[in-house]
């Protein structure tokens, strides 16, 4: 009888530690800095603006960052929570602070597609021309993603379209590869920092209408030879248009281009006609509208 209520005493005064340990332990997180800083990072990945204001009155730092540099902000604009980044936002945030890749808010969002918080965060007067380490900018990400919603709000904002990236590219070029007429038009009618040239050069010597006729954007070719795009211009391997399009097998383009009078005789610097190009690639009709061109 005596043992068994010894036994029950130390039970109870293990639970009595147990819960106070607990107690020490809950009140320990509330409190560290860290946790907390991890907390309101959590909260805005998931979007949970409630507990990303909890964390902050708690003592949460706003210019916290990961090992990667992303502030709570960052992760608010890349999943597309526009109520946490108004609470991010009104508690100081800076909308313009950058992670290690050089991804603002702006960018993040834009990439994504989260037209919300893109136009939340062009309010709160973030900068659409922030480019980041390989000098893309959220006009260029938006295009390359292809949210052309996003893009004509950029470029309503202010977005240039005229920045070069780490690989020669620009937003027209990305315009010009995605077929997007509509949006390429907007781009050199900008008034948005310099006049871009129809016949400018990028990586490689390329321009815009080899971009358009290789990829076979035939609304694209035709709205830049309107514009006066020369056709017979040719690349660093000694390709014009015609022959991109040729090689891929784009007949349609390439009879618009024929019909520019596009060099049906023109040779690369191998030596390979377009016409040869579009056989050695197996596009016997494309080579058999060359053909004709050529009677």
């Amino acid at each position: 009888m005596l043992m068994r209520c010894r036994t029950t005493a130390t039970r109870i005064f293990l639970k009595c530690i147990v819960i106070l340990l607990v107690g020490v332990g809950t009140t320990t997180a509330a409190t560290d800095p860290r946790a907390l800083n991890l907390s309101l990072l959590d909260a805005a990945k998931r979007g949970e603006w409630e507990l990303v204001a909890s964390s902050l009155s708690d003592g949460a730092s706003i210019t916290t960052r990961d090992r990667f540099g992303n502030t709570a902000l960052i992760y608010a604009a890349r999943g597309g929570h526009v109520k946490t980044a108004r609470v991010l936002i009104e508690a100081g945030a800076d909308a313009n602070q950058a992670n290690l890749n050089g991804n603002t808010p702006l960018f993040e969002a834009a990439g994504n597609g989260t037209l919300d918080v893109v136009r939340f965060l062009l309010q709160q007067n973030a900068d659409p021309n922030l480019v980041n380490m390989k000098q893309v900018s959220p006009l260029s990400s938006a295009i390359f993603h292809g949210h052309a919603a996003i893009a004509e709000l950029l470029l309503q904002s202010g977005a240039r379209a005229d920045f070069v990236d780490s690989t020669g590219k620009t937003s027209t070029v990305y315009a010009a590869a995605n077929g997007d007429a509509h949006m390429l038009r907007q781009l050199l009618d900008s008034n948005n920092g310099p006049t871009i040239s129809v016949d400018a050069r990028y990586s490689h010597e390329l321009t815009l209408l080899m971009w358009a006729a290789g990829y076979g954007h035939r609304d694209v070719v035709e709205m830049l030879t309107a514009r006066g795009a020369a056709v017979d211009l040719v690349d660093d391997r000694g390709k014009s248009a015609l022959m991109m399009a040729a090689e891929q097998g784009h007949s349609a383009v390439v009879r618009h281009l024929v019909d520019q009078d596009s060099d049906t005789n023109l040779r690369d610097n191998n030596g390979e006609t377009a016409k040869n190009l579009a056989l050695s690639a197996g596009h016997t009709e494309t080579a058999r509208v060359l053909e004709q061109q050529l009677q």
